[in-house]
């Protein structure tokens, strides 16, 4: 294997001189020794078959330090007229340059690939006018609702994220393809599809055109998913929207507005606050709630505040204090509130001053009023029973006259007319001297313990006090009272109002019809009623006003004191209730006694 010809391009690939012919091939490029080179020059000049290497990397000794070099190279043997091989051709082309331009592009493809399967910002290469898929890192696959590359990889865009035909965005990158301008927007709306539902996002987009020979051959696309920023922004933003509008209809209210802190310090103050403590806004950051409000020292403010966070509304009274040091009394509604994880107490507070001295004041006429009832309940019980001798005494004196007087005298129109008259005024006065009594009596007995009372109970215990005067009168009573079985009311008022309803409807009948009375009850909304209905005398409508006024009786022929229908409705009134009253005239009455639940 001794040269005989090396052309300069080869000397210069060996990095050898002319001196090389003549020398034997494992001499020149020792080096190639352990690399298969004379192994293949061996088995050409024995085999007489070619050999070709393509891009093999050879490692030679350049100034005594091996370099990688790689070419393309073949071993074509030469045959002498008896057909055996003499000698062996070396040809070659260094290609090391361009394999290693080819390694920095792939190092550079692997690195670009790997830099962007990393990189948290959403990217994708698109090529082609119909933006087909080549490549897509991991956040690009999350925004558009994909999981694998190969569900994108190959297809067009419009393919893979058919909702957003018709979208600005699909304009936008066409622009970019086409005008080779690169695009950046902020905030874009993109509706996408995550799993079976389309959800608005919020991205900022890049589109940057991809160049190769002065033509846009591609786009990179790069989003950032900010959709969860901008919801908070706009959240905010609506947030600060609401409180502005909080705050001016805050500083219209007649009432204190008040945002505390856990130390007691004021986070805000409506203007009327201000204004009723008589402090500036710079003035009050440096006070705490003991300071505006005498009986809620620190202890006793974060027992409120900590009981706040844990219940509803709470409502108190309490007392403020200005900074001339004058003491108000206040109704406060307060709540705990969550701002920002942090916990704050919410107050309104009532000037309450003038409620308080209306209250002082109607105590003192409710006072003054008992007083008088007491006074008139004496005066009348005095009285009626003062009277009573007088007119014993007239009556008497009355009766003595009578039997002193002549007959002749007594048979006489004129003395007999006086007399008469004289008898009819003193009966009619005791008679008033006994409906003093028993208003007296009534009065002193007419407030009792509401409890469940059974109402059928009742009815049936008055019947059976009524039974002589149902008899008498023939009368029928039905009682439906199913669908309120019990009032909450006292026991032996209910009794009364059943008692002077049931007698006044059998009293009061028309003497042409047998009396029928329907005894029924309802409950409605926030009350049980009980109607009693005759088939009675019955009244003017007109005249109904005046039918519990006290001692008014329309109906002489009964025997009756005035004043049980005024006694019922005062029982029931005193509870909370209503009467209300139905009437015709010779048809009948109804009364619908409204008993609070």
């Amino acid at each position: 294997m001794r040269i005989q010809f090396a052309n300069k391009a080869i000397q210069d690939s060996w990095t050898k001189g002319p001196d090389v012919i003549g020398k034997r091939y494992r001499d020149v490029l020792p080096e190639l020794e352990n690399q298969a080179v004379f192994e293949h020059l061996d088995r050409v000049f024995e085999t007489g078959i070619p050999y070709h290497s393509r891009n093999n990397p050879l490692y030679l000794l350049i100034n005594g330090r091996p370099q990688t070099f790689y070419y393309n190279y073949s071993f074509t043997p030469l045959f002498n007229d008896a057909d055996e091989v003499y000698g062996i051709i070396n040809s070659g082309a260094d290609n090391t340059e361009l394999i290693l331009a080819q390694q920095r592009v792939k190092e550079s493809e692997s690195r670009y690939r790997s830099m962007i399967e990393q990189i948290p910002v959403a990217i994708a290469l698109t090529r082609g006018n119909d933006h087909v898929f080549e490549d897509m890192n991991p956040p690009m696959l999350r925004t558009i609702g994909r999981e694998h590359k190969g569900e994108v990889i190959g297809k067009k865009v419009i393919e893979v994220m058919p909702e957003i035909k018709g979208q600005a965005v699909v304009k936008t990158y066409q622009d970019v393809l086409e005008t080779g301008e690169a695009y950046t927007g902020n905030e874009v709306p993109v509706t996408l599809r995550q799993g079976d539902k389309l959800k608005q996002h919020y991205l900022n987009i890049s589109y940057t055109p991809l160049l190769e020979e002065g033509k846009v051959t591609g786009l990179i696309h790069a989003a950032v998913d900010v959709t969860e920023q901008v919801e908070v922004r706009k959240k905010i933003e609506e947030s600060q929207k609401e409180l502005k509008r909080f705050k001016f209809m805050a500083d219209q209210a007649h009432d204190l507005f008040v945002l505390m802190q856990e130390d007691g310090s004021f986070a805000y103050l409506n203007k009327k606050a201000l204004w009723a403590w008589g402090y500036s806004e710079e003035e009050i950051q440096h006070l705490r709630v003991p300071d505006v409000d005498p009986i809620l020292n620190q202890k006793a403010f974060l027992q409120l505040f900590a009981k706040a966070q844990k219940e509803s509304i709470l409502q108190f009274e309490t007392q403020h204090k200005t900074k001339e040091g004058h003491i108000f009394p206040v109704e406060v509604n307060a709540v705990g509130l969550t701002i920002g994880e942090k916990p704050y107490l919410f107050a309104v507070a009532r000037d309450i001053s003038h409620r308080k001295q209306s209250e002082e004041e109607i105590k003192e006429k409710n006072a003054q009023l008992v007083r008088i009832n007491n006074d008139l309940d004496n005066f009348i019980y005095t009285a009626s029973h003062d009277l009573k001798a007088p007119i014993s005494n007239i009556e008497a004196l009355l009766n003595a006259l009578l039997r002193t007087l002549p007959p002749e005298s007594l048979s006489l129109e004129r003395p007999k007319r006086i007399t008469s008259m004289m008898q009819e005024s003193v009966e009619r006065f005791k008679k008033t001297i006994a409906n003093l009594t028993e208003v007296v009596k009534l009065q002193k007995e007419n407030n009792g313990e509401a409890v469940m009372v059974e109402l059928s109970e009742v009815i049936k215990d008055v019947r059976l006090d009524l039974e002589q005067l149902i008899q008498s009168a023939g009368a029928e009573i039905e009682v439906d009272v199913a669908d309120c079985p019990c009032i909450h009311f006292s026991e032996k008022n209910l009794r009364s109002v059943v008692y002077n309803l049931l007698s006044n409807a059998i009293k009061y009948r028309a003497p042409e019809r047998v009396p029928r009375v329907q005894i029924t009850c309802k409950s409605i909304s926030d009350y049980n009623v009980l109607s009693v209905k005759d088939n009675g005398l019955g009244m003017e409508p007109s005249r109904i006003d005046q039918l519990f006024t006290m001692f008014k009786r329309f109906h002489s022929h009964v025997e009756g004191t005035g004043i049980g229908l005024y006694m019922i409705k005062k029982m029931v009134e005193n509870a909370g209730g209503r009467i209300e009253v139905e009437s015709q005239l010779g048809e009948g009455t109804t009364f619908h006694v409204y008993f609070k639940c």
